[in-house]
């Protein structure tokens, strides 16, 4: 009977629609998605990322909560041969913690790809989603800032940024 559970098989007519609790698709389906996924797209680049990391300091004080974000602005001297650089790699950033340090990232990978950055920063009045900026966009423009940043595509140690508020 139709209106009846217990009488339904997989792979059954039921209502004009097969049922399917376990069939290929699903067998072959899952496998053949997770090699997809692990030869397309969920797997790292041969791009030569640096270790950049470093600390942040307002008054000579540590700062908390400075979001610093670069912005690639082309190949550096150093860097030597240009890399094609797109998506988030052209805007990596990281968090001060309480010691004012943080470690650049571009979301998905640690590090940055080798080049010129002009470095922009964000100085968070708090950890909740009111948060302004203490500097009230003073270093926020990568179109007028003062700092650069040359990365190498050798191990940059740490760098170290000096700010003052007025």
């Amino acid at each position: 009977m139709l209106g009846r559970q217990s009488d339904s098989v997989p792979g059954q007519m039921r209502g004009g629609r097969r049922i399917a609790v376990c069939g290929w698709p699903l067998l072959v389906g899952l496998p053949l998605i997770a090699i997809l996924l692990s030869i397309v797209g969920c797997g790292g680049d041969d791009s030569p990322r640096v270790s950049l990391q470093g600390v942040v300091r307002v008054n000579g004080d540590p700062a908390e909560r400075m979001l610093v974000q670069l912005h690639y602005q082309g190949p550096s001297e150093s860097a030597g041969e240009s890399l094609e650089v797109e998506g988030n790699d052209k805007y990596p950033s990281g968090l001060t913690d309480q010691a004012g340090q943080f470690r650049v990232a571009n979301g998905a990978a640690t590090g940055v790809l080798p080049g010129r950055y002009a470095v922009t920063f964000t100085w968070l009045s708090s950890d909740g989603l009111d948060a302004r900026d203490k500097f009230d966009g003073r270093y926020a423009d990568a179109e007028r800032t003062e700092h650069f940043l040359d990365v190498p595509r050798d191990v940059v140690e740490s760098v170290q940024f000096e700010l003052t508020t007025p």
